[in-house]
């Protein structure tokens, strides 16, 4: 790019620095080409601005997820056994072994693979991939899939549109975890673009 008059900037992001209870990391890149910064000098200031937006902060926590659920324990033992040794791991690396770690774990994981998890946030969000908490005792639902990806249901003009779509947890959580295919109708340019959080969160 370079070569072609571009100035050009990247950086690895996470969701969770972002508000939102899942990790999701992307690459996000910058080029400019009229600009009058030196390389260095437009990193510099990529990094300040995204430094600025991002922090420790995240959505609270009832208000992503539903802890009116009954809980409903992993039915394979194969993957029982990958959350056990999952919470053992993050009590290893707490160095607190009196309180029982909230791991999120992607049940999809083949047999001899060892799972995705994180802790107080859900794994990356995919379609068909079942995300359990060990703390809500179940897996997520595609409504909290939703909220986990910044999809907030104040965002979409058509309410009921969502509700119907949301007894549909297959196509919501395929929406949810892909691009918006065949669900694009449900948004208007302006929520798109402008989508907004609750204003609840907690550090």
């Amino acid at each position: 790019m370079a070569e072609l008059g571009y100035i050009f900037a990247w950086q690895k992001l996470d969701a969770s620095s972002f508000l939102l209870r899942q990790r999701r990391t992307r690459i996000w890149g910058v080029a400019d080409l009229m600009g009058d910064s030196d390389q260095h000098t437009f990193q510099n200031r990529m990094k300040k601005t995204i430094d600025s937006m991002s922090g420790t902060a995240l959505l609270d926590y009832s208000k992503v997820f539903d802890l009116s659920l009954p809980k409903q324990r992993l039915k394979n033992e194969s993957q029982q056994k990958k959350l056990d040794q999952a919470i053992a791991e993050y009590k290893l690396k707490s160095g607190d072994f009196s309180v029982v770690p909230d791991v999120f774990m992607d049940t999809s994981s083949g047999k001899n693979r060892k799972p995705e998890a994180a802790e107080h946030i859900a794994t990356c969000i995919r379609p068909t991939h079942h995300i359990y908490s060990s703390f809500l005792g179940r897996c997520l639902t595609a409504k909290e899939l939703w909220i986990c990806q910044g999809l907030f249901e104040s965002a979409f003009p058509n309410g009921s549109a969502v509700d119907d779509l949301m007894k549909n947890q297959v196509q919501a959580q395929d929406l949810a975890g892909r691009k918006w295919e065949g669900g694009a109708g449900l948004l208007t340019e302006t929520s798109k673009n402008h989508a907004t959080a609750p204003t609840e969160f907690k550090r």
